[in-house]
């Protein structure tokens, strides 16, 4: 995933030297040989944010540890997830996984762990019960799980505020947690809103690739755009029209309405 990512040509040159790194740490990682682009291995200095950016920097020994501590974070835990936020079928596991993964990430680094968990709790869209049933339709969560999430649509949310997003005091708690603690009863609306067959269902999850209802729904599931990467994409092009070449409502409404269709 980290090679096929590291050639698309949306990235900017700085950012595909920095893919590029990302590429030998891993290989680093996993015992492969990855090197950069001017065949160049990754090691030591190298590696560090002046690789990218010479002369532009002057930084001190303690930032320097810093950055490399921090590094190791991204390299280790976050880069998986990171190029993998645009693949809509596998973001309810994901956002577990990466949660999971950074609460267990205390024992390298507490101060780390509990900065990436305060920031990430608030995100946790593809959690809320809502989003949760995406999962139904990936292949790579265990029909265990998914028996589980189905047994879960039965269950009712009495007394509980309806989220857009999953919302948790203590996402510590969701360490030894599935999918399938997500699900409720809300779930349901989710095959309404887009208007999925949810007959499959009905059956057992181990042949639900079989099934036309899973196979048409699953298509329309990994065609989603999600959401941060488009907003964020749309947001970034509407600032940077907006300040300059709009001169009145009418223009920025147009804007808004180009970047819609094209975004």
């Amino acid at each position: 995933m980290v090679i096929e990512q590291s050639h698309k040509p949306r990235y900017a040159t700085k950012w595909y030297q920095i893919l590029s790194t990302n590429r030998a740490v891993v290989g680093a990682i996993h015992g492969s040989n990855y090197l950069l682009p001017d065949d160049r291995p990754v090691c030591g200095d190298s590696a560090e944010w002046r690789f990218f950016f010479p002369g532009e920097f002057e930084l001190s020994t303690v930032l320097k540890s810093k950055i490399r501590e921090l590094n190791v974070f991204f390299e280790t835990i976050y880069l998986k997830y990171w190029y993998a936020a645009t693949d809509s079928v596998s973001a309810p596991r994901l956002d577990l996984e990466l949660l999971q993964s950074i609460a267990g990430y205390e024992v390298v680094s507490k101060k780390i762990s509990e900065v990436a968990m305060s920031t990430f709790k608030n995100h946790l869209w593809y959690l809320s019960a809502h989003c949760v049933a995406i999962a139904f339709f990936e292949t790579k969560v265990p029909t265990e799980t998914k028996v589980k999430m189905v047994a879960n649509l039965q269950t009712q949310n009495k007394g509980e505020k309806r989220e857009y997003r999953f919302v948790s005091k203590n996402p510590h708690e969701l360490v030894s947690v599935d999918l399938s603690h997500f699900v409720s009863e809300t779930s349901t609306e989710f095959f309404k809103i887009l208007d999925l067959n949810s007959d499959f269902l009905e059956h057992d999850p181990s042949s639900w690739p079989t099934l036309q209802s899973f196979n048409e729904g699953q298509q329309v599931i990994m065609n989603l755009n999600v959401v941060n990467d488009c907003a964020e994409r749309a947001v970034a092009i509407v600032k940077e029209f907006n300040n300059s070449i709009t001169r009145t409502e009418t223009d920025y409404q147009n804007i808004l309405l180009v970047c819609l269709v094209y975004i």
